[in-house]
């Protein structure tokens, strides 16, 4: 009787990198080096790693092009001045100009604002008000997480002197009463 075919061993993606942050003492940049180049070298490590973060990946890919984009559109965006508005032929006349600064747009190789992103994937000129005010509350709540822990990095960067490290110039009680500190003036 030939033998059962054996079931592939299910790599652990997590468990491994926990095992390689271990090795390297807890550097994340090391133990990142140290995972690239075991799946560089072991197939099934590199699979696992693609199933595992293919969501997060293809997110991470999606989303820089979406903040360049947004970014480019914010710091760069098409004035009125930029644009020639053709008149109206029609009462169609308002669409055929929207159309044209469109094209005008693009062809100088940036966007108005009306092509903001919004979360959700609506553009600005698509949106209506609540779409609009979705995602000002969602960028309230992201910039108001960053300005939290930015009042609490500089907290401990004033309780620590240039020549120690954190773990040598605070205990995790004095991060968490910091932390809690940071939160009440956010």
């Amino acid at each position: 009787m030939p033998s059962a075919k054996p079931e592939p061993i299910e790599l652990n993606v997590w468990e491994i990198a926990r095992d390689l942050l271990d090795k390297n003492d807890n550097n994340l940049s090391r133990a990142v080096d140290a995972l690239v180049t075991r799946a560089e070298r072991d197939r099934g490590v590199f699979e696992a790693v693609a199933q595992a973060q293919l969501r997060s990946l293809c997110a991470n890919i999606v989303g820089r092009v979406w903040g360049s984009e947004r970014s480019r559109i914010w710091h760069g965006g098409v004035t009125a001045d930029d644009v020639e508005v053709i008149p109206p032929l029609s009462n169609s006349g308002k669409a055929i100009a929207d159309i044209r600064q469109q094209q005008r747009a693009l062809a100088v190789g940036r966007l108005m604002l009306m092509d903001f992103p919004l979360f959700g994937g609506l553009t600005l000129r698509d949106a209506n008000r609540a779409d609009v005010e979705q995602s000002a509350d969602e960028y309230e709540m992201r910039g108001s997480d960053m300005l939290t822990k930015a009042k609490w990095l500089r907290l401990i960067a004033r309780r620590m002197s240039s020549s120690k490290s954190v773990q040598q110039s605070l205990t995790e009680d004095a991060l968490r009463s910091l932390k809690r500190k940071a939160e009440a003036t956010s």
